[in-house]
């Protein structure tokens, strides 16, 4: 069965502009992180602006696996590739571009928390109203 899959092309000024935003939510918490880790692949390019924006040099990814080629959606989200780093005893922020379900924060969170880190929280640039997992920014 073939299916039309909705998806909206965001053209690269405005994931700028939204990183920026998120920046600044960021730096109006007061949450400072040590570390960004990039949910492969669609958080790299947040990933990497957040970093520029607010001077942080240590950035990472993992790969959480929820879609099957063809846009299918899989059971359940796993990750694929995992942390190959320490992240112990920092303040780590998690970024995806996309927060649909919230599988893949999820899965990606139940991950690194194995791995010590002071503090994890996530960041997405477009989170979706029906969700069941939000990210903090």
């Amino acid at each position: 069965m073939d299916r039309e899959l909705r998806c909206e092309l965001v053209p690269q000024a405005q994931v700028y502009e939204l990183c920026w935003q998120l920046a600044e939510a960021l730096r109006a918490s007061g949450y400072r992180p040590q570390v960004v880790i990039a949910i492969a692949r669609g958080g790299f390019v947040p990933a990497r602006y957040l970093c520029d924006f607010l001077s942080i040099s240590a950035m990472t990814s993992i790969k959480v696996q929820h879609y099957a080629p063809g846009a299918r959606k899989q059971q359940r989200a796993w990750v694929k590739y995992p942390l190959g780093g320490s992240i112990e005893g920092q303040k780590v922020l998690l970024v995806d571009d996309v927060n649909d379900t919230g599988d893949t924060l999820e899965a990606a969170l139940d991950h690194l928390r194995g791995f010590g880190a002071r503090d994890l929280r996530t960041a997405v640039l477009h989170e979706k109203l029906s969700t069941r997992f939000r990210g903090d920014y």
